[in-house]
């Protein structure tokens, strides 16, 4: 205590000598702590707003109580699955994310609310009912990696070896569904132009044109074709779902590209019509000109090809009434005078006439079979506006009928009508990517004969490094010869020099004993001189 004191002594407003102990006084029997009375709380009145500050310092309080029926309506439904997640502040562990599942309900004719599952609503579309079920297949995948993570990796149950299973199958055929109702989506997006040709196909086959042997007969729209067009189509929604553009509608927005392209044309080719001459340029005062005209020129030539072709249509059909008007006389008068045509003088017979119908004249009439089909060929060949007029006849009624077919399809073209400019747009826009994947192609193809090229360069330096390495292995296999050969002759060489060293130690032990004799010999010589 002293030391609490010694402590806090220099704080301000602390007194030390006060007690530590706080007590509450003793109930008696007459003071009671039940509260008699409730306290009743009242919301400030609009009058008052201005006033809050200054009188009533808890007037931010929101006093309405809290509707616990509401409360229970809006969380009952919800269900939290919390197991995974973490929500302390550590840096090191991944923070799990937790799902809340909540079910419907319905608000019933009494006040009430009716519950439901999530999969009992009968408004629910295909697709979100594809989906929930794709959710609630991922919910167990993650639930079965959760057992098998509390479990351990070799305790794996039976019954979740069979419902994983069944998981992956369910996965396998949602996604066979989801991939069908794509593919639907595209079909219908396509019968448009399908069920257009094989109408067209049916009112062709069932029209019964005659066809008066042609050189070649008309062409007809094979199966293979119609499906191609349709596999086209296909690749041709594909693409534009894969850039996130719109189905085909007659309210969509045709295409940028051919857009752009058809408009570029259109300005180029207005502004060098209507462009003013200008002094720089004397080349550009004649291209408008020159562009007029040829577009005059073309207008003339077609005008004349369509009267030509008015004249030759009135003169045929001028003919097949004629001719139909001769037959018509020879059936009903066989023994009636054929009328005479001035170009021919083959007993006055009618050059309308078919050969074996027309009469012989009497001095023509011989008895030999050979004659007469010497005057039939001569007949038949000597006729040609004749052949000609049926040529004529038979083309006139054949195109009649196929005018009266198409316009029995009409109607239906005329149904089809608005979808014609986007096929066309879209036939116009998988042309633009199909020239872009040419180019592609060949850059590819550039870049494919670039690596080629490299490979061929790469094997080449490959090959001189493997020349190289030989070359550097066998240098060291003659470098290791050579250092035995040397350290054999060191090694001989050394021991010379110690035959040497040994043989020079004994010389000049000689020489030493040698002079030393010689030494002696001279003084004692010395000395008997002396004597």
């Amino acid at each position: 205590m002293a030391l609490s004191r010694h402590k806090y002594a220099d704080l301000p407003d602390i007194d030390d000598d006060a007690p530590e102990i706080y007590e509450t006084p003793e109930l008696t029997d007459d003071a009671s702590t039940i509260q008699t009375a409730t306290q009743r709380t009242t919301s400030p009145a609009p009058s008052d707003e201005f006033d809050i500050g200054r009188h009533d310092p808890d007037a931010g309080v929101d006093r309405q109580r809290l509707d616990r029926g509401e409360a229970r309506r809006r969380f009952e439904q919800s269900r939290v699955d919390a197991r995974d997640a973490n929500f302390s502040d550590s840096l090191n562990g991944g923070r799990g994310s937790y799902i809340i599942r909540t079910r419907r309900s319905r608000r019933r004719r009494d006040g009430g609310f009716q519950e439901g599952d999530e999969s009992d609503s009968e408004d629910e579309s295909l697709g979100r009912r594809l989906a929930r079920l794709k959710r609630e297949a991922e919910e167990v995948k993650s639930e079965l990696q959760r057992r098998e993570k509390e479990n351990g990796e070799g305790a794996k149950e039976e019954d979740d070896e069979g419902v994983e299973d069944g998981v992956e199958a369910l996965s396998r055929m949602l996604n066979s569904l989801g991939s069908t109702l794509r593919e639907a989506q595209r079909s219908n997006e396509a019968a448009g132009s399908k069920k257009l040709a094989s109408d067209l196909h049916e009112k062709t086959s069932q029209s019964g044109l005659r066809e008066p042997a042609p050189p070649e007969p008309s062409p007809q729209p094979q199966p293979s074709t119609l499906t191609s067009l349709a596999t086209i189509s296909d690749r041709l929604t594909a693409v534009e779902g894969s850039l996130g553009l719109s189905t085909t509608t007659p309210t969509s927005s045709p295409p940028i590209l051919p857009t752009l392209a058809s408009l570029t044309s259109q300005i180029t080719t207005l502004s060098t019509t209507l462009s003013p001459p200008s002094i720089t340029s004397p080349n550009a005062t004649t291209a408008p000109n020159l562009n007029l005209e040829t577009l005059s020129t073309r207008i003339r030539d077609l005008i004349a090809q369509t009267d030509q072709l008015t004249f030759r249509r009135k003169a045929a059909t001028q003919a097949a009434i004629e001719l139909r008007q001769a037959r018509l006389k020879a059936a009903t008068s066989p023994s009636a005078p054929t009328p005479h045509h001035p170009s021919y003088s083959t007993g006055g017979a009618s050059p309308y006439l078919h050969p074996q119908q027309r009469p012989l004249a009497p001095s023509a009439s011989i008895t030999t079979n050979h004659n007469n089909n010497n005057n039939n060929n001569n007949n038949t060949t000597s006729h040609p506006l004749e052949q000609e007029t049926l040529s004529n006849l038979l083309a006139y009624e054949d195109q009649t009928s196929k005018i009266n077919a198409l316009y029995a399809t009409l109607p239906r073209i005329q149904e089809l009508s608005p979808l014609l400019p986007l096929v066309l747009e879209r036939l116009r826009s998988l042309q633009a990517i199909h020239v872009g994947a040419a180019g592609v192609k060949g850059d590819l193809d550039a870049v494919e004969r670039q690596q080629e090229e490299v490979w061929r360069s790469i094997e080449e330096w490959k090959g001189a490094v493997e020349r190289v390495e030989e070359g550097l292995k066998e240098g060291e296999e003659i470098m290791g010869r050579n250092k035995e050969v040397v350290e054999g002759l060191v090694a001989a060489l050394e021991g010379r020099l110690k035959v040497l060293e040994e043989g020079g130690e004994g010389i000049l032990t000689r020489l030493e004993s040698t002079a030393a004799a010689g030494g002696r010999r001279r003084r004692r010589s010395g000395s008997k001189g002396a004597e």
